[in-house]
Parts: structure tokens; C-alpha cells; sequence
């Protein structure tokens, strides 16, 4: 299930990069546990759109698979 939900979280944010609808956001990197995501953004575009809320959707993610990782230990 973890394995599943980090492949999951990768291709997500692999789509956001790549994604014409995300025109501000031009790169997004991540460590390998995702406890560090660091997106690269035209900022005047950003902050004069709703690309932010791609922000809130990485952090939930981000969020739930620490958890899980929190838990196995």
C-alpha cells in the first residue's frame, strides 16, 4: 500500500509539471521519503491564478504518506 501511494504521489506530481494548466509551475522535485517538496514557479503567474491550490493537494498527500511511514517504524 505505501510502495502503491508513493507511485501515485510521483505520477501526480509528474502530471502537474507536465500539465499546460499548471503553466506557473515549472518544475516540482521531492526527497525521497517527500518529507521536502520544492517547486519551481513563475511567481507573478502563481500568485494570479489557482495553481496555489496544487500546494494544498501535494501537502495532503505528503501528509498521509508520512503518517503511513511514521507508522511502519
Amino acid at each position: 500500500m505505501l510502495a502503491e501511494m508513493k507511485e501515485e504521489l510521483v505520477d501526480m506530481i509528474a502530471e502537474i509539471a507536465e500539465d499546460e494548466e499548471f503553466a506557473s509551475i515549472h518544475d516540482i522535485t521531492y526527497n525521497d521519503d517527500f518529507t521536502k517538496i520544492h517547486m519551481v514557479v513563475d511567481q507573478e503567474m502563481f500568485e494570479n491564478s489557482f495553481d496555489g491550490f496544487v500546494t494544498t493537494l501535494l501537502r495532503s498527500d505528503q501528509f498521509i504518506l508520512s503518517s503511513l511511514q511514521w507508522e511502519r517504524h
